[in-house]
């Protein structure tokens, strides 16, 4: 993707975000960031172990010094290619970044959750060996799966909530490592091999 394609959907995107987010950055307004907004998600279950988590809010952002916000669909041939190298990505950063794939299909119509959906992602998780959170979009996430005009889209998020940038289009591990270092520049992916996902 060329520089200026990533700049005007970054400035799309950031300016969608900005008005989600006004009423926070009107008390802020000496502050130039662009936090992303406010939320609660319910993760899938079918795709964690008892200890991890069962929700993330904005508050999780802390988790990690970046996390990649994948926005992505069961029906997407890009959006299945990438799995394997964000699961890897997340597993061997050692704990700096952290993934989480938003399923942009994961409700129907009527607003419920799509069982197919989310059991078609779980088995998608498993065979690219990925065992990041699968995220049921609530109400704010909606809105931002809404704007998204492709899949997959990935919004980086620094330690704080605020939105770093966003990339449109998937890619290898090469390009997420890459990606990683325009933020983090003494990122490297530590020796550790990850496990099958359950």
């Amino acid at each position: 993707m060329t520089h200026m394609k990533r700049t005007a959907a970054l400035c799309t995107v950031c300016a969608l975000l900005l008005c989600l987010a006004a009423p926070a950055l009107a008390q802020e307004a000496a502050v130039k960031v662009t936090p992303f907004v406010p939320f609660v998600a319910d993760v899938y279950t079918g795709n964690v172990t008892e200890d991890g988590p069962k929700a993330l809010t904005e508050k999780n952002f802390a988790d990690a010094e970046l996390t990649l916000v994948n926005i992505w669909a069961t029906w997407c041939g890009p959006c299945i290619s990438e799995i394997p190298y964000l699961g890897e990505l997340a597993a061997r950063s050692g704990g700096r970044v952290q993934v989480w794939g938003v399923l942009s299909d994961a409700l129907d119509m009527q607003g419920n959750e799509d069982a197919d959906a989310l059991d078609a992602a779980v088995t998608l998780m498993k065979s690219g060996r990925a065992a990041y959170p699968i995220v049921v979009p609530d109400a704010m996430l909606s809105k931002i799966v809404a704007m998204c005009t492709a899949v997959p889209t990935t919004f980086i998020v620094d330690a704080k909530g605020n939105v770093a940038g966003v990339q449109v289009g998937s890619d290898d591990l090469d390009g997420w490592v890459a990606l990683c270092q325009q933020y983090l520049p003494d990122f490297e992916l530590t020796d550790v091999i990850p496990d099958a996902a359950p």
